[in-house]
């Protein structure tokens, strides 16, 4: 079955089971475990996901108060998180190599700034960083050890807007609700 149609049925289960409808508690827990799960569980997957239905999804598990135990709550999310991601990406990071990081910056603004401001990156951290890893740095003049370690830091960077933010906060920051 595909994820859409999974999604439609276990949104119809969640709905119908639950307290305002028919209150079958058993079934109702079990219909959040697999909402849950039609969800990615990290920010590199997250990055790269695609939902239809995102502002339905974000809703149902509002109102179902499903949510990562481990995940910060989409109400604690803090107001300076562009403090951390402003810098990252208006300016060029430095590298290894001095060549190299005369690269980077040279076409930081072409392939980062440009790219960023036209898609309105600030609200989208994951895709953001997913977009700058995707980018051909070796083809642009980096070695192949600065570009991975740039690559590698990005990724580091995922990681930490994952952690801050889980996927509900994700969601929201993303204006998805």
């Amino acid at each position: 079955m595909d994820r859409v149609r999974r999604s439609a049925r276990v949104s119809s289960i969640l709905r119908i089971t639950s307290p305002k409808q028919l209150d079958i508690p058993a079934l109702h827990e079990e219909a959040k475990k697999c909402f849950d799960n039609l969800f990615p569980k990290d920010a590199q997957e997250l990055a790269r996901f695609k939902c239809e239905h995102a502002e339905e999804a974000m809703a149902l598990a509002l109102q179902n108060d499903i949510h990562r135990h481990n995940q910060t709550h989409p109400r604690t999310i803090h107001p300076n998180s562009s403090d951390r991601f402003t810098p990252l990406l208006f300016t060029p990071p430095p590298t290894s190599h001095m060549n190299c990081t005369d690269a980077l910056a040279e076409h930081w603004m072409s392939m980062v700034i440009s790219p960023a401001i036209d898609n309105s990156a600030m609200g989208k951290p994951l895709q953001t960083l997913e977009s700058m890893k995707g980018v051909d740095w070796v083809g642009l003049g980096l070695c192949e050890a600065c570009a991975k370690d740039k690559i590698d830091e990005w990724t580091e960077e995922q990681a930490a807007v994952w952690e801050t933010y889980g996927w509900s906060g994700f969601l929201i920051r993303n204006k998805m609700l």
